[in-house]
């Protein structure tokens, strides 16, 4: 008696680990592209014809705004994921989803920004977007618990 797939819904804690592979992930490969690539692509096309064009020094601590919003969409992923393996967002399935970014936000290394609140901003950027993440991917389907 062959009834097919069975839907049952998975832990919160697996999918929440998976939540934490998929932002990890995202955000290394969102990462690899570093908009400092995108600005030098868009001043060689806008450059002036004589050659004058300004040539900027990117360092690390320019690159923060690109740091946050890369960490943004990838732990944003992650929880749509999670949500899309548990198929619904429960009280559970959040709580775990925010632990698990609060701690990989403690074992992951700051970028040191140029004030305190970038770094503050940095650290609260991974909750923040796994919750929006799982937010937007349960009003998309409904089913909000």
């Amino acid at each position: 008696m062959n009834r097919g797939l069975i839907d049952r819904p998975t832990s919160a804690w697996l999918a929440s680990l998976v939540a934490l592979l998929v932002a990890l992930g995202a955000d290394v490969l969102l990462g690899s592209v570093m908009p400092a690539d995108l600005a030098h692509f868009v001043k060689s096309v806008f450059a002036p014809a004589d050659g004058s064009a300004t040539v900027h020094r990117v360092t690390r601590d320019s690159l923060w705004v690109s740091e946050i919003i890369i960490r943004m969409l990838s732990y944003a992923m992650g929880g749509f994921v999670a949500v899309l393996l548990v198929g619904s967002l429960t009280n559970r399935l959040l709580g775990t989803l925010i632990g698990v970014a609060i701690l990989s936000t403690i074992f992951e290394q700051s970028p040191g920004g140029p004030t305190p609140v970038v770094v503050a901003l940095w650290f609260v950027a991974a909750p923040l977007a796994v919750a929006t993440g799982a937010w937007v991917a349960s009003a998309r389907r409904g089913v909000v618990r």
